[in-house]
This record gives C-alpha cells, sequence and structure tokens, in this order.
C-alpha cells in the first residue's frame, strides 16, 4: 500500500489502520510503503505504473487527488482520475481555522471584517503551493471576499511555530494540527456542516460567519485504473465489514480521523465532485499551482 507522504502523520496512521485492517479480513499481508516527494506525485505515479492486480494500492487523501491534477506538471507524469479507481473513502476529516490563542481575531466574523478593511494585511500559511492549506486559503477568501496574504511553508511545524510567535496570522489545516499545540492555537470555525465530535466547542463556518466554508480532507483506498472488478469488490467487502469493527473505527478516531465508509459510485461521486470544486476555485481564482 503506496502511501505518497512521509510516515508518522494522521494519514501514514491511517494507512496502516487501513493495511492492519486489509490483513486480518484477507489472510494476507499489506505493507506500508511511503513514497514522499513532490507534494504526493511521485507516490502516485509509482502507483499508477504497477501490475493492476490488487497487490499494489494506493492510499490517497483529498489533496492530492482532487489538488494535484490542476498543476499541468503534474499531468504530464500522472492523472489521478484516469489512475486509479476508488476501492472505498474510509474516513472524513473537516479542515479547520486556527488562529493564536487569545490573538487579535477572537472570532472569524472579526477576521473578516479586519481583513475586509485591511486587503492583504491578514496572513496564512500553508505547506506549499498547492497544498490543501493553501487551496482552503483561497477557497476561504473568495467566499469571504477578502483578500489573504499566502505565505508558503515548508512544513506544518514552522507555520505552527510563527503564528505563536505572532509572525503569522491564520492556519488552515486538520483538528490533529491544532490539538499537537491547544494550549497555545484556538479554533475560529470547522469547515464542516455540523461540529466535530473531536472538538464540538468549535462553531461550524456556518455558525462563525461564513456559510459554504466546507473542505473535506477525506481519505482513502485506491486501485489502478484496470483492477478487475472483482478484485475491487473484494478489497471493498473486507474493507466495508473492518470499518464496522469498533476497534478498528476508535484506531482511525485516535488519529483524528472520523471513520466515513464510502464505496462505488457513492465514493466515485465524492472525487469527482472535488475534482470539480478544485477546478473550479482554480480558474475563477487565476491560480498557477507550478509557481
Amino acid at each position: 500500500m503506496i502511501v505518497a507522504i512521509q510516515a508518522g502523520g494522521a494519514v501514514d496512521i491511517a494507512a496502516r489502520v487501513a493495511a492492519d485492517a486489509l490483513s486480518a479480513k484477507l489472510g494476507q499481508s499489506f505493507v506500508v510503503d511511503n513514497r514522499p516527494g513532490a507534494g504526493g506525485i511521485i507516490g502516485m505515479a509509482e502507483a499508477a505504473q504497477s501490475r493492476a492486480d490488487g497487490y499494489t494500492l494506493l492510499f490517497g487523501t483529498a489533496g492530492p487527488i482532487t489538488i494535484l491534477p490542476q498543476r499541468p506538471s503534474m499531468l504530464a507524469q500522472v492523472d489521478p482520475l484516469k489512475a486509479f479507481k476508488p476501492v472505498a473513502l474510509l474516513y472524513s476529516v473537516p479542515l479547520v481555522v486556527i488562529a493564536k490563542k487569545d490573538g487579535r481575531f477572537k472570532t472569524l466574523r472579526e477576521l473578516i471584517d479586519y481583513a475586509k478593511r485591511n486587503p492583504g494585511r491578514v496572513t496564512y500559511g500553508s505547506t506549499g503551493v498547492g497544498s490543501i492549506n493553501h487551496i482552503a486559503g483561497e477557497l476561504f477568501s473568495s467566499l469571504a471576499g477578502i483578500s489573504l496574504l499566502h505565505v508558503p511553508y515548508k512544513g506544518t511545524g514552522p507555520v505552527v511555530t510563527d503564528i505563536i510567535g505572532n509572525r503569522l496570522d491564520l492556519y488552515f489545516a486538520t483538528l490533529p494540527s491544532w490539538k499537537s499545540s491547544s494550549n497555545s492555537l484556538t479554533v475560529l470555525a470547522v469547515a464542516s456542516d455540523k461540529r466535530s465530535d473531536f472538538a464540538p466547542e468549535f462553531p461550524t463556518s456556518a455558525q462563525a460567519g461564513l456559510p459554504g466554508f466546507e473542505f473535506d480532507n477525506w481519505g482513502g483506498i485506491f486501485a489502478p485504473i484496470a483492477t478487475p472488478r472483482a478484485v475491487v469488490d473484494k478489497l471493498r467487502r473486507a474493507l466495508e465489514a473492518a470499518m464496522k469493527e469498533k476497534t478498528v473505527r476508535e484506531k482511525f478516531r485516535a488519529a483524528g480521523n472520523e471513520p466515513d465508509f464510502r464505496a462505488g459510485e457513492q465514493a466515485q461521486a465524492e472525487v469527482e465532485a472535488g475534482f470539480e470544486k478544485m477546478k473550479n476555485l482554480v480558474r475563477d481564482r487565476q491560480l498557477n499551482l507550478d509557481a
């Protein structure tokens, strides 16, 4: 099971939970192989070129699957929508708007009002141009009718450090990023239509004053496009059975990922809808993700 990011994060943990679950259900070892680099392109290209027999799979998330295809340089190597078919999406994890606790912005409405009066004065960090954090900031800006200043970094750690040090205002990230520094950071809103079970005290984006700001960074297992349907169905049935087990679901939740099993046409529709949303955003905002 190829994971296109480094080991140790929430996505990698989820992939290992899925691999262990498949091993238990099918009686065959599933080994996680981390292939980080180029924002996920290296791992996806490797998986796309593998034999379509079910023995090599990709653990993919919304960012690389739906955002990276908006980069012309990536399509020269791999087009996720044409290279893979979803076996199943396993969890959902909405992004959140993170700011410094006791900083200058106490609410999302306060932030938006300030940004409207001071275009380009509010900064937000990301893990690079074209990352899910970057695109979430662009979506937020578009919906709020404001102009934020994007500051790309090489990782989450420096972003959090600079928010705490008052050198940066915001970060659009997953709840695990907030939990690791919850003594110093707060959540202004959850980019979802419902409150998160992990932090129910924080409002949804609509409750905080920005309806429509929803960003779900789902994760799941994908197979090369030519993988026989019988093989995909066997994997899907094993995953569906595993996701009904309390212990498996609790392992996903422990990493900050809410179990949310979707397969077949439902999973395909979710992937395609995410792709269209990102395509329209990149076009409307005139973003150059290869910059």
